[in-house]
């Protein structure tokens, strides 16, 4: 052991099978609805000899163990991967308390200011990259995105497109200019009203009757009495 006048901290050691042959013998341990690796670090290197609880231990979401067990890795208790020890800690669901039969392990051990915040970010992100869907880190700058966000945004972004053409071909048929109504006219052909056959009354009494076209219509005129024919047609010169 270094100098217990420095800080007394603990480190990630690692996923370890936890069956019938108990990793540690002290424990387990409970506190309420709480459990992280933090509220078993207190109890165990504050409670009890330091020089005895070299070591403690999360396990199946609620549980803490204290122990100085010397065979952590060897067949007796071997060591598992990390993703082995994949349930939330209850009550601080950023972490990750072992599992059932497995034990999330940690080293007490004292050393200066350095080596404690050295130590307590190497532990964070050993246990928190436990779970593929747990990051201890955040980007500083940037944002990634995955392949479903690309696709809606290509999604997204063709459909703003058919939006704005639809757009533009109707405003384009409202300012469109409307044609004018046009004015229907009837003609008539030029000699429409031209009778080329006239029917006449029978004149017998009629002492002469003097045919006089004005404005192409027909119009008698009694003279002397002539006899002329009932009817007068056109004929071809």
């Amino acid at each position: 052991m270094t100098d217990k006048a420095g800080f007394v901290y603990y480190k990630y050691s690692g996923c370890y099978q936890n069956d019938d042959q108990r990793l540690f013998d002290d424990g387990p341990h409970y506190n309420g609805d709480e459990m992280s690796s933090k509220i078993c670090f207190q109890y165990c290197s504050f409670s009890g000899n330091i020089e005895i609880n070299r070591f403690f231990a999360t396990s199946n979401k609620s549980s803490c163990y204290c122990g100085s067990e010397e065979e952590l890795g060897s067949g007796k208790y071997q060591k598992r991967d990390d993703s082995e020890c994949s349930l939330d800690c209850s009550g601080h669901l950023n972490e990750k308390c072992g599992a059932l039969l497995r034990a999330s392990v940690y080293e007490i051990c004292i050393g200066n200011a350095s080596d404690v915040q050295q130590e307590a970010e190497e532990s964070r992100n050993k246990t928190f990259s436990s779970s593929s869907e747990v990051s201890t880190t955040k980007p500083s700058h940037g944002l990634t995105r995955t392949g479903g966000d690309i696709g809606t945004a290509i999604g997204v972004s063709t459909v703003l497109v058919y939006l704005l053409v639809a757009s533009l071909i109707y405003i384009f048929v409202l300012r469109r200019p409307k044609p004018s109504p046009r004015r229907l006219t009837e003609s008539r052909p030029h000699n429409q009203h031209i009778r080329h056959n006239i029917s006449v009354p029978s004149m017998t009494d009629i002492s002469e009757q003097t045919l006089i076209i004005q404005n192409e219509t027909p119009i008698y005129e009694n003279t002397d009495s002539v006899n002329l024919p009932s009817e007068i047609s056109e004929t071809s010169v």
